[in-house]
């Protein structure tokens, strides 16, 4: 008496994460070790994913980075490790984050939750129609 469940439209890069991911719009990664800032592509609980061409990144690599939110520093020193490297987009997950770091990225995850549903509500609209 078995059974398999199949879930349509999750695609191999959520199944990596056991958290949900969400886009925040003006979320990026300021990385010392590279000078640099870069967009951040999706962040979840566990981890981030940000946009970086080359060069390329080993998986393991530990990077600190500091997380912007619209030009403003929310956490500063967050350690991630390097999970992959594929098609533009780094993915790292948090390794040891402090409370203060926890919670800044929970409460941008749930930012990032309220935007999408803006966006959705925004597009229900848009597609409504009176019955004729």
């Amino acid at each position: 008496m078995g059974f398999s469940i199949s879930l349509k439209g999750e695609d191999e890069q959520s199944k990596k994460r056991n958290a949900l991911r969400i886009t925040v719009k003006g979320l990026e990664v300021h990385i010392p070790r590279l000078n640099k800032n870069f967009p951040v592509t999706d962040i979840s609980a566990t981890g981030l994913g940000f946009a970086f061409e080359k060069p390329r990144m080993k998986a393991g690599v530990k990077l600190k980075m500091d997380i912007y939110l619209n030009k403003e520093a929310k956490a500063k020193d967050v350690l991630c490790k390097v999970m992959r490297h594929e098609r533009g987009s780094v993915g790292c997950i948090f390794v040891d984050l402090d409370r203060a770091q926890d919670d800044i990225v929970h409460e941008i995850v749930l930012l990032g939750q309220k935007q999408q549903a803006a966006r959705k509500n925004a597009q229900r609209d848009r597609e409504f129609k009176l019955p004729a």
